[in-house]
């Protein structure tokens, strides 16, 4: 833990904190952004190079992919889990900093398919008093959805999308453990069935 920052009684922080939001999907389209696939002609009749099933098999890398989700299209990803607050960061000095921590969620997966790619954002809270949110969450998950006319285009503040280490397919209502992390500079994160443990 680092130690709260020494700030002046009647200082103001900005941001004064945070709320990290992560969704899990199915989305063959991004899983195919992070695994090298067999690669076809043109009319996908004849296989150029095929690759060892090892080679399909190996979880990717790690590493965040960053990428405007509001232009994702819509219809290449599949919801498993909706927009789930998994960490909160508090800059106001009153509370330590955590160099980094892990949690575990114990959700239900609201629809069927195979959890592949996890997407993630942020909200900043601007004020002391929580009313004045910047949030980088994509259109369908912004608190001004309502709105998306007024929805702010930010390039720097994108979404991220980050990979599972393994394809896990479940049902509706599935019970599943979602593990979440994060160290100074990175975040990580893990999921298993309850129900096929």
């Amino acid at each position: 833990m680092l130690e709260p920052c020494s700030f002046q009684k009647d200082s103001i922080v900005v941001p004064s904190s945070a709320t990290v939001y992560v969704q899990v999907v199915g989305s063959q389209l991004a899983q195919n952004w992070n695994r090298l696939q067999p690669i076809a002609d043109i009319d996908r009749t004849t296989l150029l190079l095929d690759t060892p099933e090892k080679v399909q098999q190996c979880p990717g890398a790690a590493a965040v992919h960053d990428i405007q989700l509001s232009q994702f299209p819509k219809d290449q990803f599949n919801t498993i889990i909706p927009p789930t607050p998994v960490f909160r960061f508090d800059w106001s000095g009153k509370v330590p900093l955590a160099r980094e921590r892990s949690n575990a969620l114990n959700l239900v997966s609201s629809g069927n398919g195979v959890a592949q790619v996890v997407f993630m954002w942020w909200d900043l809270v601007m004020d002391v008093h929580e009313e004045i949110i910047l949030s980088c969450a994509p259109v369908w998950a912004h608190p001004m959805s309502d709105n998306e006319k007024m929805l702010p285009w930010r390039d720097h503040w994108m979404q991220a999308v980050y990979y599972l280490p393994s394809e896990i397919p479940v049902t509706k209502g599935d019970k599943l453990v979602l593990i979440s992390q994060h160290d100074e500079y990175s975040f990580w994160f893990h999921m298993f069935s309850k129900d096929h443990w």
